[in-house]
């Protein structure tokens, strides 16, 4: 048992009923929390087993309080360890039945039922169900009888005020499941008992509906029609049910389509949804944010809400059906076999007008001028002026709970995701802000959100980063300590204004990891042995270069690791400190107040260093510091953000370097990138053609050799490549197809491509002399340096990346 449940393991059950009888099940109870906050027990216990729980849970793990959530380490915990059973117990409100994970647990639940049914384990019988049934019957049940579908707006609006007012009273009861079941004719009495006796013999606790899906007696749309009879959500027949312009502008058809939902109406600052599965609390949240309306979703089935979105496509392809107009219904019937034009519909509107004297309205200008081309409502010439006067867009607060639960939501998703990067991005006559999470180098779009929300974000972000929020027309940048999982992170926070006074906010995850041991880089193990030689030496200069984010202070890190005994004495100045280690002296630069890495470099060779990392090199007196260093007995490590190892040397000389004690103290230079992995759980091999085989070729000597290679050379250079990485003299690759663990893109995770150029005797001459880096990258390839694109070819012959991503990093 963890140290959660050992803590929860401790605590009083007799006030919470409810919650100690499911963490029961997992040999825990609630003590830190029930002994600190009873408050919040008392509330999770009243709502459990119900989705109101699960957002309670949520709203405590993301709302902001002053040091994280506020919460001790302990406590948080234990509100996390709680938020997983209850997902776990009611998966109908944790995701989405559409989820691997739910389908997985599925196929779990079938594997335990064709254990039992081969007589793998033996309980007693549960009580004969017609005895089960008789106390059925006589249970005092809620009130609120089984409802019917719901065909118009008024018992529409009506079912949702019960819902959400009084939908079970306080001591009430609900029917059990079964019971639906059964007076649906669903189910037999016999098919509901044996389902009732495998629940009891089940190894793990598992909830009826998911055995009855597992066992085939029953589908996910029924029961998701008997949970929302259960729980008192409306059942919609939304294919006969007029539809909402309004809610439609502001769920588009075809996010509608995507989503299999169809907005119906709003009232009451709130959006009505019908979906197949109303548990969805990720579709509802991300309903809530697109529209900025609280999303109430209400049941109807796959069917109806096909023939709803198919039928209301089809009306704006000629006709404008029930348009309300200060609630009077007419038809207005446009010429024209295609789509209306906005003309026509601007004119139709100002007939009826006039014909009936009703005054103009802005939000049903909206509704009448919108055409088949802009269900979306992406991009608008006049969008400037719609939202300032759509009361949609209202303004909202830094304080609001949306807001602020958005935000941490995001930050919690792209560390959980692994994401490298956040930008919260806001565009010129667009109708919303994105979200978009850089993961493996790529960027991918994570979530929308209305755009009148997106200066309440970007304050929101100010404010935890420290910086001003009232200035909004230079660039800030500032720094967010974040929990996780029990560690703090470091968020490094850019705020960039853009055009029509918008702002930009990124936001970058300083992973506080270990650093990885040299071998786990992904270098070659001929190469490794080279730059080991090299980083041993007791002096020189030491360069890794790379575009950002290649993973050049890793590298550096990784060597440190390598380096770091006893013995050694080692300095690193950084900005900012992303990788800690025990026994190293780490210092944080602030060029603010004039601590650079000059000044600090400086400050490290009168404090008796042997190896000094330096984050980055950037201006002429850290270049010529570090050389300096490297001349008078130190191992200096630094990076430059160059293209290629032979330019490095070249841009060290623009830093007004003399060449001469450049080529006397730099020992090596490695030239890096990153590329994605292939994902292993959905890799499909191939073999290469000859063809491909030739182009391969083609490609590893391009700009390595003077003249063209004969073709016996050409093919002892695929023999080598078919003994070195091949089997039975054929050479595989291997491509992601996309799966559920690397989210349909075919990689997971990145890996290092190197160029290592040592220095020796020649290079050193030529260096001196000015030789151009043309020159330089001859030599170094002459004295068998393998550049970029050599390495990346033999990853992909090795069938750890593909050829589109190294064409893509290795130009």
């Amino acid at each position: 048992m963890n140290n959660v449940s050992q803590n929860l393991a401790q605590a009083p059950a007799a006030s919470y009923p409810n919650l100690s009888r499911a963490l029961a099940l997992y040999g825990v109870e609630a003590k830190q929390l029930a002994a600190q906050y009873p408050r919040i027990v008392t509330i999770i216990d009243s709502t459990w087993g119900s989705v109101d729980c699960l957002h309670y849970l949520d709203s405590l793990l993301f709302s902001e309080r002053p040091g994280r959530q506020g919460f001790p380490t302990d406590v948080l915990d234990e509100i996390v360890f709680i938020k997983n059973i209850f997902e776990f117990s009611h998966p109908q409100f944790a995701v989405s039945r559409n989820d691997p994970i739910s389908k997985n647990k599925i196929e779990e639940i079938r594997g335990h039922i064709q254990e039992i049914v081969s007589g793998v384990e033996s309980v007693p019988e549960i009580a004969s169900f017609s005895d089960m049934h008789a106390k059925l019957k006589g249970r005092v049940l809620n009130e609120k009888k089984p409802q019917h579908e719901i065909d118009s707006h008024q018992t529409l609006r009506n079912n949702v005020s019960m819902m959400e007012n009084n939908a079970y009273p306080k001591g009430a009861k609900r029917e059990l499941l079964g019971q639906y079941f059964l007076e649906s004719n669903l189910l037999s009495d016999s098919t509901l008992a044996d389902a009732l006796n495998l629940q009891s013999k089940l190894r793990t606790r598992h909830l009826l509906g998911e055995i009855l899906i597992a066992d085939h007696s029953i589908t996910e749309m029924q029961l998701n029609w008997a949970l929302s009879r259960q729980r008192g959500i409306p059942i919609v027949d939304v294919s006969n049910l007029e539809i909402s312009a309004e809610a439609v502008r502001l769920i588009p058809l075809k996010i509608a389509h995507a989503k299999h939902a169809m907005p119906i109406t709003i009232f009451d600052n709130r959006i009505v949804v019908a979906v197949a599965n109303p548990f969805d609390s990720e579709v509802q949240r991300y309903f809530s944010f697109l529209s900025g309306y609280r999303t109430i979703l209400v049941y109807s089935s796959y069917e109806q809400i096909e023939t709803a979105l198919s039928r209301y496509t089809e009306s704006k392809r000629g006709v404008v059906n029930h348009t309300e107009l200060n609630g009077t219904k007419k038809d207005h019937r446009l010429a024209g076999n295609g789509a209306a034009s906005a003309t026509e519909l601007v004119a139709s509107k100002k007939r009826i007008n006039e014909s009936n004297g009703i005054e103009k309205s802005d939000r049903h200008d909206q509704a009448l001028n919108q055409t088949e081309d802009d269900d979306a409502d992406e991009q608008t010439d006049d969008f400037s002026t719609a939202i300032n006067e759509s009361p949609l867009l209202k303004k909202i607060d830094e304080n609001d709970e949306t807001v602020i639960g958005l935000i941490n939501k995001t930050i919690n998703d792209a560390i959980r995701l692994g994401a490298s990067d956040i930008h919260f991005e806001a565009f010129p006559r667009t109708r919303n802000s994105q979200i978009r999470f850089r993961k493996d180098g790529k960027l991918e779009v994570s979530a929308t959100y209305p755009i009148n929300f997106h200066p309440a974000v970007v304050s929101r972000i100010k404010i935890m980063a420290s910086l001003d929020i009232s200035e909004k027309r230079k660039a800030q940048d500032g720094k967010i300590t974040f929990g996780y999982a029990n560690k703090k992170l470091d968020l490094r926070v850019s705020s960039i204004p853009t055009s029509n006074a918008l702002e930009v906010v990124t936001v970058r995850i300083l992973g506080a990891g270990k650093p990885l041991p040299l071998s786990k880089i992904s270098m070659h193990p001929e190469l490794l042995e080279k730059f080991k030689l090299q980083i041993n030496k007791p002096h020189g200069l030491i360069l890794v270069c790379g575009p950002t984010g290649s993973g050049k202070t890793t590298t550096l890190h990784s060597v440190l690791r390598e380096l770091n005994s006893s013995d050694k004495k080692i300095w690193t100045a950084e900005d900012p400190v992303e990788i800690v280690q025990k026994n190293i002296s780490q210092v944080q630069v602030l060029p603010k107040i004039g601590w650079t890495f000059a000044k600090a470099l400086r400050s490290f060779l009168r404090a008796d260093p042997d190896v000094i990392m330096v984050g980055e090199i950037r201006d002429s007196e850290t270049a010529k510091v570090a050389v300096e260093a490297s001349m008078t007995g130190h191992l200096v490590l630094s990076t430059l953000h160059t293209n290629s190892a032979a330019e490095t040397l070249m841009r060290m000389m623009d830093l007004d370097v003399p060449a001469f004690n450049l080529a006397d103290a730099t020992q090596a230079i490695l030239s890096q990138r990153l590329a994605r992995r292939v994902c292993t759980e959905c890799a499909e091999r191939f073999e290469f053609s000859a063809e491909e085989l030739e182009q391969l070729v083609n490609e590893y000597t391009l700009n390595t050799m003077e003249k063209s290679l004969s073709k016996q050379e050409r093919q002892k250079m695929i023999t080598r490549w078919q003994t070195e990485f091949g089997e039975n003299s054929c050479i595989y690759g291997r491509r992601g197809l996309g799966c559920a663990v690397c989210h349909g893109t075919g990689y997971n995770g990145r890996m290092g491509i190197h160029e290592l150029l040592v220095m020796s005797t020649e290079m050193r001459r030529l260096i001196s002399c000015g030789a151009s880096s043309a020159d330089i990258f001859k030599l170094a390839v002459k004295e068998g340096m393998k550049t970029l694109r050599q390495d990346a070819i033999e990853k992909v012959l090795q069938g750890t990346t593909d050829l589109a991503e190294i064409r893509m990093v290795c130009i």
